[in-house]
């Protein structure tokens, strides 16, 4: 493919995704009421994040670990940085719809030690499944190979 249509394509999916809400029970996809408790999908690619919650909502948001969403303050001078939750930013493909999933901590080592041992190659060409473990209060997920 050329890399001019590839970079177009990456900006355009890019442009157009959304975030997957994980519950305790499941997934739920942006604009669907339905809970889902495996999701089949196709690896984008993937990138650290960060997140400064402020009374249990996202006040402050980085999507790659070095800028802040909010108002464009790189983190590393932020003083709350410290405050921060690391977390995973995947960019998924669901039916074909990009989507992205923001991977708490509680399920980070579980997501590295999944793509460690998988070929990160077949993981973007071909379908893995993510699942929810319910933990009560929250979701922890699970990978595997389909």
């Amino acid at each position: 493919m050329n890399t001019d249509l590839f970079s177009l394509k990456q900006i355009i999916e890019r442009s157009f995704s959304r975030y997957i809400k994980v519950l305790p029970n499941g997934f739920q996809l942006p604009h669907e009421p339905t809970i889902y408790n495996i999701l089949n999908v196709s690896l984008s690619h993937y990138h650290p994040a960060r997140t400064f919650y402020q009374n249990k909502k996202p006040f402050c948001r980085s999507l790659d670990g070095i800028k802040s969403l909010k108002n464009n303050k790189k983190c590393v001078s932020c003083v709350l940085q410290n405050r921060c939750t690391p977390q995973i930013c995947i960019e998924l493909l669901y039916q074909d719809i990009p989507l992205k999933l923001l991977i708490a901590y509680t399920s980070m080592r579980k997501f590295l030690k999944f793509i460690s041992k998988t070929n990160i190659q077949r993981l973007k060409n071909d379908v893995f499944i993510i699942s929810v473990i319910n933990r009560g209060k929250w979701g922890e997920l699970h990978f595997s190979c389909s």
